[in-house]
């Protein structure tokens, strides 16, 4: 059984529209047109103008001309902005991207676009409102001009991300062109560009076939040196399929390794090969030590079918002990069933003396304002609120240089959020001397501070909670060293210091805090603080 055959039961990203199974040539959308879609960041940050992309994908094998686009912004004070731009473009390769930007410095809050493409296939002509897929939803909504601002010398970027370079039959993401675009109006500095290992070494033209010369992963390495500047880095990697110690598939990410390594045990390619290559332990005993390795949504639930069909697994806790896995992909898009059971892990880890960091990513397939879903393979699509790119991010004390910004998110001086941001370090008061999310002090408590500072914004929503925890190897459980729950006040900043004298010896402190936007509750994670 071909890849064609099994992927449409696992993968519906930004979806693939022509696929029909062999023997059951049916789908009802399917249609003979290229997927136009229109898309945008699920906020602005403010100063920023607003980005609109238009993609197009499989003009190759559709031809389309885009005549115009009809812009409609709704803003929350009920006025509206509206504008036409004329087009006029004959789209006949494999994928198309044109970038449009809008400025409204007087207006904030949530918003909504209706744009309206205009299109001639095949002679007629027809028109499109934000895609092509007959969503009854047609509205795209974001947040506009947020209030957002790191704290002094802190950059922050998405550690998973997959580019047009992970392309097949039912998956394809956004060109690095419009990422960077997106990520600058995100307020973002880098992203991993993490793109399928056995994506990138198809052949140009034909997913079912690779090519020993990996043309793919040379060009998405290309484009990430052109694309990146001194505001926003695009760092190459790929998500390689690895075996756990259990001999099931599992995913793990690699940034700034030169070598490229094969994974294919889940990628369907061929129904008689479901080993991938290489373990996580011959992986990791072979990178660079320049290299960033982190476990990939580690403890996501494996579906049935995946789990019978391509082998697919989740890291055990043996595998999470290898020495040389950097981060731990603990938040992935959203907090769901598999983020609290990564952070019960990783604290489990912390107390037993392994000195482990997490990291967050959103594994978008080019989402960026919304999530457009293949629900039931032929039969229905759905558009959801969830893994969008940027919006889970890991906050590191850093110049944006990538050999810098790997070495310190290696050594854990980091946080991950969905939105707050926070300052968090140890000072001693005699040398005057911070120590921030993963360094280690030795030094006499009488003389030690602990300080912090919390930042949110209109979009993050207010301050509800601010929790330290510390812990001591061997110990069972954190101990609460340090809570403050502001319920009932509209708090959007907070710093205090604290005296260590009046606590025991501890091993460790970390810091969570909590806002609240509407009925949502967004989190801020460090890595730990450790005392020798």
């Amino acid at each position: 059984m071909l890849k064609e055959e099994l992927l449409p039961l696992f993968f519906a990203l930004y979806p693939e529209i022509h696929y029909r199974f062999k023997y059951f040539p049916f789908s009802f959308y399917f249609k003979k047109e290229p997927e136009i879609i229109i898309d945008l960041p699920y906020k602005t940050i403010k100063g920023k103008k607003v980005p609109v992309f238009l993609i197009v994908k499989n003009g190759d094998k559709y031809p389309v001309k885009i005549v115009s686009l009809h812009f409609n912004f709704l803003f929350n004070d009920k006025s509206q902005f509206e504008q036409m731009v004329a087009s006029d473009i004959d789209i006949n390769f494999s994928i198309f991207q044109q970038s449009f930007f809008f400025d409204f410095p007087d207006k904030k809050g949530e918003t909504k676009l209706l744009c309206t493409v205009t299109v001639e296939i095949n002679g007629k002509r027809k028109e499109y409102v934000n895609d092509n897929f007959n969503f009854k939803e047609k509205e795209l909504s974001f947040f506009l001009n947020d209030d957002e601002e790191l704290f002094e010398g802190m950059v922050q970027g998405d550690l998973h991300y997959h580019s047009d370079h992970t392309a097949d039959q039912v998956e394809f993401g956004a060109p690095l062109l419009s990422v960077k675009e997106c990520g600058l109006a995100l307020g973002l500095d880098f992203v991993f560009v993490t793109d399928h290992s056995y994506d990138l070494d198809d052949c140009v033209n034909n997913y079912l076939q690779n090519d020993p010369n990996i043309p793919i992963y040379r060009k998405m390495k290309k484009e990430c040196q052109e694309i990146s500047d001194e505001h926003f880095q695009l760092i190459n990697g790929e998500e390689v399929t690895v075996r756990n110690q259990r001999g099931r598939n599992v995913h793990l990410v690699l940034a700034g390794e030169e070598k490229f390594y094969h994974g294919s045990g889940d990628s369907a390619e061929k129904w008689t090969e479901r080993n991938s290559k290489f373990s996580i332990n011959e992986i990791a005993a072979d990178v660079s030590n320049q290299a960033l390795l982190m476990a990939a949504h580690p403890f996501t639930p494996t579906p049935l079918l995946e789990f019978l069909l391509i082998k697919r697994g989740e890291w055990q806790d043996e595998d999470i002990a290898q020495k040389r896995i950097d981060l731990i992909q603990i938040l992935n898009g959203e907090k769901d069933d598999g983020f609290w059971l990564g952070r019960k892990k990783w604290i489990k880890m912390l107390l037993s003396g392994d000195k482990r960091y997490i990291g967050a990513g959103n594994d978008a397939h080019g989402n960026f304002s919304c999530f457009r879903q293949i629900s039931l393979p032929m039969f229905k699509m759905v558009k959801l609120d969830r893994q969008l790119f940027g919006r889970c991010r890991t906050v590191v004390s850093s110049l944006n240089e990538k050999k810098e910004l790997l070495s310190k998110l290696k050594a854990g001086n980091s946080y991950i959020t969905e939105g707050p941001h926070l300052d968090f370090y140890v000072i001693d008061i005699k040398s005057g001397r911070k120590f921030g999310c993963g360094c280690s002090l030795d030094a006499d408590r009488e003389n030690l501070e602990i300080a912090f500072s919390v930042r949110s914004s209109e979009f993050s929503g207010k301050i509800i909670s601010i929790c330290i925890f510390a812990g001591v190897f061997g110990g069972k459980e954190e101990e609460i060293m340090y809570k403050n729950n502001f319920q009932n006040e509209s708090l959007y900043k907070y710093a205090k210091n604290i005296h260590l004298s009046f606590f025991d010896d501890i091993s460790y402190i970390r810091i969570e805090v909590e806002s609240l936007y509407g009925n949502n509750k967004k989190m801020a994670m460090s890595n730990p603080i450790w005392f020798v």
